[in-house]
């Protein structure tokens, strides 16, 4: 079905989906391999909450100081940001031409392609943390309300738990 839909693209769409996807794969990457990432899990023990927190937290970071702050503490700020995070990460959900039914499909199948690789034959996760974060990352690019939740278990995580770790340490 895939390879289908690939064929009627044209080459610009087809790059774009391929540069998407790949982008993906990079930001996921850099995400697993964080400290923030590690910490979280360490402290959460829960894969899918720690991969949610490292990947905003790597997005507010793209930000410079000033608007960062503001972002971590504006309801309002972090509202628009969220809304362009959505809209970054899944450019073929909406288009300013138009829906693009044949881009959207070619986009889905390349990210269930990217979760079928993570399985084996059996359909065995063979690599759940990428798996988790491969299925964060959808989340977040298929609902502003789940982001809103993670923003709020973020800024939970940054001043109230991660204040709490560094004294541990310290102690």
């Amino acid at each position: 079905m895939v390879v289908e839909i690939e064929k009627q693209l044209q080459i610009d769409e087809l790059n774009t989906v391929e540069t998407s996807v790949e982008t993906w794969d990079d930001f996921i990457q850099a995400s697993m391999q964080s400290g923030f990432y590690h910490q979280a899990l360490g402290h959460t023990n829960d894969p899918e909450l720690a991969a949610s927190l490292t990947l905003l937290h790597n997005y507010i970071a793209i930000f410079a100081p000033e608007e960062r702050a503001r972002i971590e503490s504006d309801v309002e700020v972090f509202y628009r940001y969220a809304k362009g995070f959505i809209d970054e990460l899944s450019p073929y959900r909406y288009n300013a031409d138009g829906y693009n039914k044949r881009v959207r499909a070619a986009f889905i199948g390349k990210i269930r392609s990217l979760l079928k690789a993570q399985k084996d034959p059996a359909g065995r996760v063979i690599n759940n943390e990428k798996y988790t974060f491969i299925r964060t990352l959808v989340k977040f690019c298929s609902s502003l309300g789940y982001i809103i939740t993670v923003h709020d278990r973020y800024k939970q995580y940054l001043f109230r738990d991660l204040p709490q770790i560094q004294n541990t340490r310290r102690g």
